[in-house]
Order: C-alpha cells, then sequence, then structure tokens
C-alpha cells in the first residue's frame, strides 16, 4: 500500500526542483488515489499552464474551482489563463475576487493590473501597479530584517 500522500509529496518536490513532468506524473497518480482533492488537482492545472497547456489547465482548473470556487490562487490562475488566451475582459471578474481575498499578494495584483492595463483603464492599472511596488518594497524590508548579520 501506498503512503498517505506519498505521491502528493513527490509532486510538490518536483515542482520546487523545476522538473515539471515529473511532477505531473507524480499528481496524477495521486489524483487517481484522491480524485477530489483541491490541492492535487490545483497544482495539475499549475503545471500545465507553466507548460502553456491551457485548455488542459482550464479543464482541471474548472474541477478545481467547483471544489473551492472562492479560492484566490486558483481564481488568479484562471484569469492568468483567460490573459494568455486574450481574453482580458474574462479574466477580470477572477482577478478581482483573488485580490480582494488576498490583497498583500504582489502577484495577484500585478495580474490584475497587467488587465486593466490591457482594458484601457489606466487610473486601475496605475493604482494597481503601485500597490505592487508598494508590496514589493515591504516584502524586501522584511526579508532583510530576517537575514542574519555577520
Amino acid at each position: 500500500p501506498e503512503l498517505p500522500r506519498l505521491q502528493y509529496s513527490l509532486g510538490i518536490g518536483y515542482t520546487k526542483l523545476s522538473r515539471n513532468s515529473e511532477a505531473i506524473a507524480a499528481f496524477e497518480k495521486e489524483l487517481r488515489l484522491t480524485p477530489k482533492d483541491f490541492t492535487t488537482i490545483f497544482y495539475l492545472a499549475y503545471l500545465h499552464e507553466a507548460g502553456d497547456d491551457l485548455s488542459a489547465a482550464r479543464r482541471l482548473l474548472d474541477e478545481a474551482l467547483k471544489l473551492e470556487p472562492q479560492s484566490p490562487e486558483a481564481n488568479a490562475l484562471l484569469g492568468k489563463i483567460l490573459m494568455k488566451q486574450g481574453k482580458s475582459a474574462e479574466a477580470l471578474q477572477p482577478l478581482e475576487s483573488a485580490v480582494l481575498k488576498d490583497p498583500t499578494d504582489p502577484d495577484k495584483r500585478y495580474l490584475l493590473a497587467r488587465v486593466y492595463q490591457t482594458l484601457g483603464r489606466r487610473q486601475d492599472a496605475t493604482r494597481e501597479f503601485a500597490e505592487v511596488q508598494r508590496l514589493k518594497a515591504r516584502q524586501l524590508e522584511t526579508d532583510r530584517a530576517r537575514t542574519p548579520k555577520h
């Protein structure tokens, strides 16, 4: 018998090592064991998007969003996929939802700023880009404060 979540853990490890095809294989094995696991489905969608297999990513993401429709990560990934497909107007709602749920994530805010920019909403884009800069600067300060002084 398999150890609980072994394939999931392998998938995470392979993802961190950028060994995406091995990560996908591990997550697919995990999905056969736990077919309704949101995080496994999400990671598969994430990896397919990273590999530009947008149709597989979208299919998996739709499945993940049925399980957790409010997930900021899943909504942000949906927005990113829609942007890559040239569907900026459709990307707006999931990205606004993602930022509303996770307002301190600069990556989500950056995606939203790009959508605003594409849609010609210059003031909104400028505001979001400024917020991205502020959040990144704060993140850098926090990282520096944690670095031990020699």
